[in-house]
């Protein structure tokens, strides 16, 4: 089986639907950024154990659900995509069961007290950007509400992650 089309040898490449865009189009930027997200949410995943492991790899999977919602977006295969109402509720469970026992106020701790921080870090950064590139396109194409709600939550877990990880309360 061959994996290269050369469809996008000029510059351009297909969404769910067919429509083409140029390859540095919004669209694709934010489909770019999304994969970057579960590229280090990947390397995350094999730092970390137990069941945070397992949650992680669902973000994945919800992730992918995300970035075929976003390729849909103003085709006709727009409704074969939505994205799941609900799904950052899991995310804030996830952050209250970290974060819930804190006693102070949250603060901010440096990246690099140890890997599994700094990747989380990494991933929370790239997230935030993912973030910005969805909220441009969806002034031409509205996104769900629940998919900006899901990675805004999203940043936030891997915050309390990271500083959990970093072996800090939140102090």
């Amino acid at each position: 089986m061959k994996i290269y089309t050369k469809l996008g040898d000029y510059g351009q490449s297909e969404l769910l639907g067919g429509m083409r865009l140029h390859k540095d189009a919004d669209r694709f930027r934010a489909l770019g950024e999304l994969d970057e997200v579960s590229a280090w949410l990947g390397m995350l995943k094999c730092k970390v154990s137990g069941d945070e492991k397992a949650f992680i790899e669902q973000i994945q999977k919800d992730l992918i659900v995300l970035m075929s919602h976003c390729a849909a977006l103003g085709g006709k295969e727009m409704d074969k995509y939505p994205f799941p109402a609900g799904l950052e509720l899991e995310i804030e469970k996830r952050i209250d069961a970290i974060a819930g026992s804190w006693s102070g106020e949250t603060c901010f701790d440096l990246p690099g007290v140890n890997e599994v921080s700094a990747c989380a870090h990494i991933a929370r950064t790239v997230v935030r950007r993912a973030e910005r590139a969805l909220c441009t396109i969806g002034w031409e194409y509205p996104l769900s509400v629940d998919a900006l709600a899901y990675i805004n939550r999203l940043s936030d877990y891997l915050f309390v992650l990271s500083v959990r990880e970093a072996g800090g309360e939140g102090k």
